[in-house]
């Protein structure tokens, strides 16, 4: 994940949001405001945010519509999402949390809780990011585990392969590009006898004698 993390604060009150915002650009984070729920989606569809920190009671659209909304975005990360709330009766809690939100904040906000909410939603996203990295590494490798499965036209004379645009290659060129396979070169026993007879006086006189027998 980048060094610098973007952040989206969705407040309706003015005095809140420049709170947050100063709070937060101290402590490094790149930091956007929006005054409600349409604006905060309208930021969305022309920018990624690393983390959502909302509150819960907002003019036009409250904060656990607007997280469900963002998770019905086809966004290219996960999005830490933090409601900031007064409300503490656990129903109001579970109904956060059915909403998507990954935490909560009680109003007012305490810088130093904060701060450890945010470095914990920092490692969950670096963890989320590593999983999608090792994961398009693996579809990477079975699609060309997959293509190399196939049937592969060769010319029954030169071995060569055609590839799907109708080029033709010489096998160790085409494996090489379609996997992360090399080749290390030598000789078959069988060629190396036939090129290097000189290798192999026992063989070469018994094929000799084997010839005069049949012949006589």
């Amino acid at each position: 994940m980048e060094s610098a993390v973007h952040i989206l604060v969705v407040e309706d009150s003015p005095l809140q949001a420049l709170h947050l915002r100063r709070l937060l650009e101290e402590s490094g984070y790149l930091v956007q405001v929006a005054g409600d729920g349409l604006d905060a989606l309208e930021q969305f569809s022309r920018r990624a945010f690393s983390i959502l920190i909302c509150d819960w009671i907002m003019p036009k659209m409250d904060g656990t519509e607007l997280i469900r909304r963002i998770r019905s975005m086809d966004l290219p990360s996960y999005v830490y999402a933090i409601l900031l709330t007064s409300k503490d009766q656990r129903v109001d809690l579970l109904a956060g949390m059915g909403s998507g939100a990954d935490d909560f904040l009680t109003k007012p906000v305490d810088p130093a809780v904060l701060s450890v909410r945010l470095r914990a939603g920092v490692r969950i996203l670096r963890l989320e990011r590593g999983l999608a990295d090792r994961n398009r590494a693996l579809e990477k490798t079975l699609g060309e585990m997959k293509r190399l499965s196939g049937l592969l036209p060769m010319c029954a004379n030169c071995k060569n392969i055609r590839d799907d645009q109708g080029y033709w290659h010489q096998v160790e060129s085409y494996i090489r590009d379609h996997s992360e396979a090399d080749f290390t070169h030598g000789l078959c026993p069988a060629c190396l006898e036939k090129l290097y007879p000189e290798m192999f006086p026992g063989k070469a006189g018994a094929l000799h004698d084997k010839k005069e027998s049949v012949s006589g």
